[in-house]
């Protein structure tokens, strides 16, 4: 078994470019934060977006809607 968990960070907030770069045990909540702070939005918001990650997220092929 391979642990993610210590790989958290969200490394970099581009906004020239509007990208993000973070790593694999980043929970998706952390990304929605960091991208939030410079004002943009993260398309993906699931119910576990406290405790799921962006490597588990890309693994999975995770789909959503967002909706406001």
């Amino acid at each position: 078994m391979l642990s993610m968990e210590p790989m958290n960070a969200v490394e970099e907030v581009d906004t020239l470019a509007g990208t993000a770069v973070a790593q694999a045990g980043a929970p998706l909540l952390k990304i929605h934060e960091r991208v939030e702070q410079e004002g943009y939005m993260f398309p993906i918001d699931l119910g576990a977006r406290g405790s799921c990650t962006i490597g588990g997220n890309i693994s999975t092929r995770v789909q959503t809607q967002l909706i406001q």
